[in-house]
């Protein structure tokens, strides 16, 4: 297996994003995709732009705060500029209703991957603490998009 053509990029405080990443990753490699969970504090953003496709699912922390190992990546693609056109994308985004800035994160990074010229392969899911089935929803959406992205470059 070579290079993976998939970042799941997780932002996570107490490893509820982080386990999802890595059952994404295991989910899509089983499914024949190449595929790795990656934690946002090992991402340089330079780096970004050698993945096909970037995932990203992150948890909000306090009132719309981003994970600690999410703040810096974040800040830098909001701050910095990084050429993702050759990218899609795709934000799961872990949240709780009870908080005013619910899912901030994800939407904040859903939308920064935009601006760097990204493209989205499927919309942003937002998750409320039972964050089951919006997940395999989410996940299953990314699937589709990705088989229909491979049959339009066969």
């Amino acid at each position: 297996m070579g290079h993976p053509n998939i970042a799941v990029l997780w932002g996570s405080e107490t490893g509820t994003a982080q386990y999802l990443a890595e059952a994404t990753e295991m989910k899509l490699n089983a499914a024949g995709f190449q595929s790795q969970a990656i934690d946002m504090s090992d991402v340089q953003l330079e780096s970004l732009s050698i993945y096909p496709t970037i995932l990203v699912i992150t948890s909000t922390w306090g009132d719309g705060d981003p994970p600690s190992n999410a703040m810096d990546l974040l800040g830098e693609l909001q701050a910095k500029s990084v050429n993702l056109a050759g990218s899609t994308f795709s934000v799961c985004a872990l949240g709780d209703t009870a908080y005013y800035q619910f899912c901030k994160c994800g939407k904040d990074f859903d939308e920064a991957l935009a601006k760097q010229g990204a493209r989205r392969l499927h919309p942003l899911q937002e998750c409320d603490i039972d964050y089951d089935l919006p997940y395999e929803q989410w996940l299953q959406g990314v699937m589709a998009a990705l088989r229909a992205k491979e049959t339009a470059t066969a």
